[in-house]
């Protein structure tokens, strides 16, 4: 008899249970909405723990104590009130979120009238009514409940109809269901007072949400565990919200995705445990840094790291993969939404890989066209500058003798050398293989030129990348000195600057000359 009069509420209250041990088991956004949820399925549990024992002791009036039993009904009419005014205040937080503009009203006046009828439940009478099917409640304390719950049905269904273009799908379909599932529960209730079906209705309601707009799978990242794109953009909703400048940062991982998933996990670890900051991923390569809103709130004593930790990689990357971190800052003013912080980051993405493109990825030097655009613009400006050809000799014999990996490891010392010998404004291309350039502007004289060329030398020679001494680094230099007024390119060169593949020739025809004679020399051409 004892179960058949507690089964239903007790049943709902274990497959809640159930459901959620594993959803707070899970990583989960932590935003006002899942928090609202959160809140919810307390009272939820609150309530069928409730439901369980009032329907018994309503029931058992004359074995029961009546403060026990007034005492767990007001305990069930206030956690319906709780999750009726849950569930408004999950609403309201898509629909701040979409507008980008707080409900302050809405939200106060569902304050007020929880607290109206609280009051209501804890100060009215109520009454028992017995039947041939089992007993039920009414009286003040029940009509103050549904006071509560009709306010926040109609409030709910007036904000859905008002803000149907700004609420997520998801969202407005589960709030739709869970409008009628109370609806119905309710008709029910009115009909057949003594068929107890609020557990059911919760129960059915909290599981929606939980399946439909709080399922950690659609924010998390299955490769990564990081929060995905949609994880990132409901947490920039909130923090945009908040209407105060934040910052975010955005590592760009370029390489092979097997490599770019296990720098990002690796990355993910130096950020654990941080409270200030959400992590998530976007693109597949990026790697961004959010603040969290109790950081963006707190008055002192916190702040967004101004310098993030550089990341050159984990153990065993051997340079097969490149990140570069940028700090950008979010002005709520100049946004619409989170769709803009979003397209920040992705422009940020498309600059770094655009700038990959223009890169050698051995050497980090830049690519023959980028070279190119670069050259045509020192050409423009009509200033003298040198054109330099380097080349490595017998590169063939050192694959031939250590096999590949040491020759790529000769072709970046000889990059690192360039790069460390020259000056900023210098420009050093790859141009293939073995073949490197460089467009040295100001450098107009033969005197600078062996200048540049002895830095070269001296630093490439500091360089111990070979096993053993049956192979040296050795270079070759042919350059071509371009001083305006200078007509020993073309017979107009005189009126009209050179193109790039005139100065390319000459430096070329300088350089072989310098293999041939002996291989390690500098000709200038002049």
């Amino acid at each position: 008899m004892l179960f058949n009069t507690i089964k239903l509420p007790l049943v709902c209250l274990l497959i809640l249970t159930y459901s959620e041990f594993f959803y707070h088991t899970r990583k989960r956004l932590t935003t006002k909405t899942s928090r609202a949820f959160s809140i919810m399925s307390v009272y939820a549990e609150i309530h069928l723990v409730a439901a369980t024992v009032t329907e018994y002791t309503v029931n058992n009036r004359d074995t029961v104590p009546e403060w026990f039993n007034l005492l767990w009904h007001i305990v069930f009419l206030l956690s319906i009130i709780g999750v009726c005014a849950c569930m408004l205040v999950y609403l309201l937080r898509y629909v701040e979120r979409g507008s980008g503009k707080p409900c302050k009203t809405q939200r106060f006046a569902l304050i007020t009238v929880c607290i109206l009828c609280s009051l209501g439940v804890l100060a009215l009478p109520i009454e028992y009514v017995d039947t041939e099917n089992g007993s039920y409640s009414l009286g003040g304390k029940a009509y103050a409940l549904y006071a509560v719950v009709v306010y926040c049905m109609v409030m709910m269904i007036v904000n859905i109809i008002k803000n149907r273009r700004i609420l997520d799908t998801g969202c407005r379909n589960v709030m739709i269901t869970s409008i009628i599932i109370f609806a119905a529960a309710a008709a029910v209730q009115i009909f057949y007072p003594y068929i107890l079906l609020t557990g059911p209705a919760v129960t059915l309601i909290v599981l929606g949400i939980m399946l439909n707009t709080e399922d950690a799978y659609l924010y998390i990242s299955h490769s990564t565990g990081l929060y995905n794109e949609l994880g990132c953009s409901e947490i920039a909703s909130e923090l945009l919200l908040a209407q105060k400048p934040f910052k975010a940062a955005a590592y760009v991982f370029l390489g092979e995705t097997p490599l770019v998933r296990r720098e990002m996990i690796a990355l993910k670890e130096k950020f654990e445990g941080d409270r200030r900051v959400i992590c998530g991923t976007i693109g597949g390569n990026v790697f961004v840094v959010l603040p969290s809103r109790a950081l963006l709130t707190a008055r002192a004593g916190t702040s967004f790291p101004e310098e993030l930790p550089e990341w050159k990689g984990s153990e065993n990357t051997d340079g097969e993969i490149d990140c570069a971190v940028e700090i950008i800052t979010i002005d709520p003013t100049e946004c619409t939404g989170a769709a803009d912080v979003i397209g920040i980051i992705r422009d940020i993405k498309v600059k770094c890989e655009e700038q990959a493109l223009q890169q050698d990825e051995l050497t980090g030097l830049l690519r023959r066209a980028a070279f190119l655009r670069q050259a045509d613009h020192v050409l423009s400006t009509g200033n003298g500058f040198t054109f330099l050809m380097i080349d490595m000799d017998d590169f063939k014999s050192i694959n031939d003798t250590y096999g590949h990996s040491v020759g790529d490891s000769v072709l970046k010392a000889a990059a690192d050398s360039f790069t460390a010998s020259m000056r900023s404004t210098d420009i050093i291309c790859r141009m293939g293989g073995d073949e490197f350039a460089a467009i040295l502007p100001g450098v107009t004289t033969p005197e600078r030129v062996e200048e540049v060329v002895g830095r070269v030398r001296k630093r490439i020679a500091e360089k111990n990348v070979l096993p053993d001494d049956r192979c040296r680094i050795g270079l070759s230099f042919g350059a071509k000195i371009y001083s305006p007024g200078d007509d020993s390119v073309g017979d107009d060169f005189a009126k009209d600057i050179p193109s790039f593949q005139e100065l390319y020739s000459e430096a070329d025809a300088a350089l072989y000359k310098a293999k041939r004679g002996g291989k390690g020399k500098l000709i200038i051409n002049n």
